[in-house]
């Protein structure tokens, strides 16, 4: 949920006026993310070492992958660029898209509600960018 109220924090901001900046909400999925990734280390390190063991390649790739989109996702938050903002956004909705494909996946039926939360953040966060670029038209002229 804290991944789905940051990717929304562009449209949320019209409904919640105090909500902190999405910069600061990304920065917290990622802290939480973080605490994840350490999780997943510890039990597959303590209970499922057999799996690394005959998957390693496989195990490798995952972490590999999955680290670098949220470590990239994360390092360029704050960019000026307009390239790094480009890949933050590109990296952004690829961490959407994994975790909608896997919450519309899931076999317990009631974490699939957080695809669809995904799919409500992805409708505030794209009606959000159409009333910024009115509002610097308007204020602009």
């Amino acid at each position: 949920m804290c991944f789905v109220i940051a990717f929304a924090a562009p449209g949320l901001m019209r409904f919640v006026p105090g909500l902190p900046s999405g910069a600061a909400l990304l920065w917290a999925w990622f802290a939480a993310h973080l605490v994840h990734f350490a999780s997943v280390a510890i039990l597959f390190a303590s209970f499922d070492r057999a799996h690394i063991a005959q998957h390693p390649g496989q195990t490798a790739l995952v972490v590999l992958i999955g680290s670098s989109v949220v470590f990239g996702a994360a390092s360029t938050i704050e960019s000026h660029s307009r390239l790094r903002r480009m890949v933050h956004n590109l990296l952004l909705y690829a961490v959407f898209g994994i975790f909608t494909l896997a919450f519309a996946r899931n076999q317990v039926v009631s974490l699939r509600g957080l695809a669809a939360a995904l799919i409500l953040a992805l409708a505030l966060r794209l009606t959000a960018r159409p009333k910024a670029a009115e509002t610097n038209l308007t204020s602009a002229g």
